[in-house]
């Protein structure tokens, strides 16, 4: 297959304004752990990048050599009131793959840095979420920091995206965590797949460290 991997939101903050994140302590793995994972079971990959333009862009852009990139100015972007940064983030990088001719799409961010390969009870037929996060459990909430879906799944996944913002369900809106309910109304829930059973935190757990910092 061909597989999309879509990098979207903040790429390199110095911490001076919000909290530090630099996508260089995170590659290293995640080239290892996703890319190199995926070309071993006989997958071609393209990154594509939606971020904001930082001091270290040239060096990102190097690093990936991405199909496709966005370059955001921070002061000149406009997010509705409706969504949250990260929500728009993701949806707009979504948007950047239109008309590509993809198998598979896997959305992710750039302040993950992986321990193991996060492909355990993967179905390549289906929307994949790690986990259900350990709060609103009768939601659910779901793992928002690294999904995958069928490249035929992209405009359900971004109408569904686009509702759990403005009619998030029992208003919660955390990110995309609130994904699940609007996507199964309209693809089924037997076109989802949990990997993981257990109930998790994305911000703590084994098998990746978000680093960020405070």
């Amino acid at each position: 297959m061909r597989i999309g991997i879509v990098l979207a939101g903040v790429s390199y903050e110095d911490g001076s304004k919000y909290r530090y994140r630099n996508f260089e302590e995170s590659v290293e793995s995640f080239r290892y752990y996703v890319e190199e994972y995926l070309k071993d079971l006989g997958h071609t990959t393209d990154y594509y990048i939606y971020t904001y333009d930082t001091p270290k862009s040239p060096a990102l852009l190097k690093e990936y050599n991405p199909i496709k990139w966005e370059l955001i100015n921070e002061e000149t972007q406009i997010v509705s009131p409706s969504s949250t940064v990260m929500a728009h983030n993701i949806v707009s990088s979504m948007g950047m793959i239109v008309s590509e001719e993809l198998d598979y799409v896997i959305q992710t961010r750039f302040d993950i840095r992986f321990n193991t390969q996060p492909f355990h009870n993967w179905d390549w037929n289906k929307v994949n979420f790690l986990w259900r996060e350990n709060e609103f459990h009768h939601l659910p909430l779901v793992n928002d920091c690294f999904f995958g879906y069928p490249y035929s799944q992209l405009e359900n996944l971004i109408r569904a995206s686009i509702t759990s913002q403005l009619q998030p369900v029992e208003g919660v809106k955390i990110g995309l965590h609130n994904l699940y309910r609007p996507l199964s109304e309209i693809i089924g829930e037997d076109n989802i797949n949990i990997c993981d059973s257990e109930w998790k935190r994305s911000a703590e757990n084994n098998l990746y460290t978000l680093t960020r910092k405070a």
